[in-house]
């Protein structure tokens, strides 16, 4: 069985963020719960199937916690970048916030919210820089919830200003 992946990309050019969000709300406790909930059955009720033809499946939809398998949603996370500056203070820019300091080391941070219920999946966090080579655990990702429980995870490696960084959320089924 394939494992279900959220790719998403961010390029780091001259300083500019994209930023994609979601809101989130949460509906049915097991994933047979949460499709049933919408009326799902059959092929379209499949962990892989895209019944709203979104492009992301079932699965990912469920993991992230408030995502509907039959309307279109937009991207279940934020990406965004981090800039530690000289004093170790951090700022966080995206959307054409403009450049970074002179001097700021830059990291690509992605933003997402897990389904609490979801018992029975394993979240990874996971950084690229040319979208071949993938990195996770504590040596490559740096990972944080905060007090609304959005989990962050951060490439602890910083990259120059004009270099492209990816992150992504690989989610699977722990049965």
């Amino acid at each position: 069985m394939r494992t279900p992946t959220l790719r998403l990309g961010h390029a780091v050019l001259a300083g500019l963020g994209i930023a994609l969000a979601c809101v989130a709300s949460c509906r049915g406790a097991t994933y047979a719960e949460w499709v049933a909930s919408y009326g799902l059955s059959g092929d379209a009720a499949g962990m892989t199937a895209d019944p709203d033809g979104d492009g992301m499946p079932n699965l990912m939809e469920y993991a992230f916690d408030g995502l509907s398998p039959v309307a279109s949603n937009t991207s279940p996370t934020v990406i965004y970048v981090q800039y530690q500056l000289a004093d170790n203070s951090w700022t966080a820019l995206g959307g054409g916030q403009g450049a970074p300091p002179v001097g700021a080391k830059c990291y690509t941070v992605i933003r997402f919210k897990k389904r609490t219920a979801a018992v029975m999946l394993s979240y990874v966090p996971q950084a690229s820089r040319d979208l071949n080579i993938w990195a996770w655990g504590s040596s490559a990702i740096e990972e944080w919830t905060d007090e609304l429980g959005y989990t962050y995870a951060r490439a602890t490696g910083s990259a120059d200003v004009e270099r492209k960084a990816f992150m992504r959320v690989k989610v699977r089924t722990l049965d």
